[in-house]
């Protein structure tokens, strides 16, 4: 714009104000979008880290969950490969034995789990410790659930299915759950939280700090605007 045209501008109070209103309302519309495409692109990046677990009450007496730090303890049923694992919903299999089954496959807990032939039903303490009850009425201790947990956070792909220890994890550590700072929790069930609900919270989340942060910038603006008005008059009126 040249300098007379702005001139022109300015010596109309009600112009001059329009003119700057307009300038003003394009610069926060840009904000706001450049805003909210960092905001999206931040609850994209969130949707896709791991560790968005939640845990539920399922009753069901084979369904364990870990309360804390660490993984289950399975090894492969024909090759004793072991590996860990996240997952918690057991059955017994034809030997009497505690098995989790992970992508239609059975995967044994190391150390076994080997419950007599006439069980009834079982129990799992906090600390790992397994009691069976059985036919003849009386509860007996048949082993303890294991757990692992690494010198490193393992950066497993996906938590609930039979992972190897990496070199980015290190060894694991084996011991009970106490030792890990952790509890079992019988007749409940951890399960990967959908994708699709963190999406739309991050989503949602993003879009109301968006807001908020252009609502704040505006009202910085108006104030500044209203502290000026009246050395502008002045200007214009010299």
């Amino acid at each position: 714009m040249a300098r007379s045209q702005m001139e022109t501008i300015l010596a109309v109070p009600g112009d001059g104000r329009r003119f700057c209103q307009l300038a003003q309302g394009s610069v926060m519309s840009i904000r706001f979008v450049l805003l909210l495409a960092i905001c999206v692109a931040l609850a994209l990046l969130c949707t896709g880290t791991t560790g968005q677990t939640t845990v539920s009450r399922s009753g069901r007496e084979l369904d364990f969950a870990i309360v804390g730090h660490g993984y289950f303890v399975v090894s492969d049923i024909e090759n004793a490969e072991v590996r860990y694992t996240r997952a918690g919903g057991m059955n017994v299999n034809e030997f009497d034995q505690l098995v989790v089954s992970i992508n239609s496959q059975e995967w044994l807990l190391d150390p076994p789990i080997q419950l007599p032939s006439d069980w009834q039903r079982i129990a799992v303490q906090h600390d790992g410790e397994v009691q069976c009850l059985a036919a003849g009425g009386y509860w007996t201790d048949i082993g303890q659930i294991q757990f692992a947990r690494f010198s490193r956070t393992p950066a497993f792909e996906n938590m609930f299915d039979a992972n190897m220890a990496t070199d980015d994890s290190g060894p694991p550590i084996i011991g009970s759950p106490s030792d890990t700072q952790s509890i079992i929790q019988q007749s409940w069930i951890e399960k990967p939280r959908s994708s699709s609900l963190i999406l739309a919270r991050n989503l949602l989340i993003a879009l109301f700090a968006c807001i908020v942060v252009n609502a704040l910038a505006l009202q910085r603006n108006t104030i500044t605007d209203t502290s000026t008005e009246p050395q502008n008059a002045r200007e214009i009126a010299d």
